[in-house]
């Protein structure tokens, strides 16, 4: 059997894949994976398209109107995926790249680093999802709505059934959280649901599409 091979766009040190690198160690026999560094220099535009079965880009804290070579490059990345019907998952500054590439506007907001709840559109159910944000999507042309905020605010969309954009964290390990240091919910429960819930999506996504 053929593996699927996925790319990990990351930006910075901060912010990594987390559960995810979890969830493909889970999978290895199905899956691999290559996280390319974009702030260490890595340059995507001789990457083969042909090559790129899924693509996880990972959140940031650059905005999408910064000036760097990648930032560009990223989303002529995700158009050509795509077209190609390959899966792309954005988190956070992802999710803001994924609705760009589509002409979405993406606008500054006042930053958020707090815990809030989501509720999942197709069965009411509600998330606490760690948010930490300073800027936010409209929905793209198209795009359906998967969670909303209490305000009713979409914070994650599915786009022409393989593009997906979450808003919050459902990535975020213990770990992650002692490095930001940011306290952890009070409810145990919280991070494996979100994870579990992640490993559901990423699931169908990059091996059942």
């Amino acid at each position: 059997m053929l593996k699927k091979h996925l790319y990990l766009l990351q930006h910075d040190a901060t912010n990594t894949a987390g559960i995810i690198n979890a969830w493909l160690n889970q999978h290895v026999d199905t899956l691999t994976a290559t996280t390319l560094r974009l702030d260490q220099g890595y340059n995507l535009t001789p990457l083969d398209p042909n090559s790129i079965d899924g693509l996880i880009i990972l959140d940031s804290a650059a905005s999408v109107d910064d000036h760097a070579d990648w930032n560009a490059a990223e989303r002529i990345l995700i158009r050509t995926c795509d077209k190609r019907h390959v899966p792309v998952l954005g988190i956070g500054f992802g999710s803001c790249q994924i609705a760009r590439a589509f002409s979405a506007a993406v606008t500054p907001v006042t930053p958020i680093n707090e815990w809030r709840f989501v509720t999942n559109v197709d069965n009411q159910q509600k998330y606490q999802v760690w948010q930490n944000n300073h800027e936010m999507w409209h929905l793209p042309a198209g795009a359906q709505s998967l969670f909303v905020d209490d305000c009713q605010k979409p914070q994650a969309f599915t786009l022409h059934e393989q593009l997906v954009g979450l808003q919050m964290h459902f990535e975020v390990t213990n770990d992650i959280l002692q490095q930001m240091h940011v306290s952890q919910p009070i409810d145990s429960s919280v991070l494996p649901r979100n994870q579990q819930y992640l490993r559901q999506l990423l699931t169908k996504l990059f091996i059942k599409n």
